[in-house]
């Protein structure tokens, strides 16, 4: 079970205010809090590690990513998450949308949890 994730009050101000943020800084407020919530750093989401609990952060992340910032190609969110091939990117998101299709326990409460700091219902 997951504890509550600590999140500073300006990364809030930066979520609600994301429209006047650049797709650059909107990214980088979706990284923190992700890595935040798994209690990672920032650093392993650009990892190249296969460690699965990192692994299942990234693919949160791409999924994030691509649903948040629709400009964003699958190019520019592989640049984000450290020069991943975009294939990866498309693996990463059907898997999580797969998990949620069979109503994955975890991955749907983790999705639904950061949707809500996200405030995105």
């Amino acid at each position: 079970m997951q504890q509550e994730p600590i999140i500073s009050p300006y990364v809030y101000v930066g979520l609600f205010n994301y429209n006047k943020l650049d797709k650059q800084s909107y990214s980088e407020t979706i990284l923190k809090i992700i890595s935040n919530y798994y209690g990672l750093n920032v650093d392993d989401l650009r990892s190249s590690t296969r460690k699965p609990h990192i692994v299942k952060a990234k693919q949160i992340c791409a999924y994030f990513l691509r649903n948040r910032i629709r400009s964003l190609s699958l190019k520019d969110i592989s640049r984000i998450l450290g020069d991943k091939h975009h294939t990866t990117i498309i693996h990463s998101i059907e898997r999580i949308n797969g998990y949620l299709d069979i109503k994955d326990e975890e991955i749907t409460k983790d999705v639904r949890v950061l949707r809500k700091i996200f405030a995105i219902n």
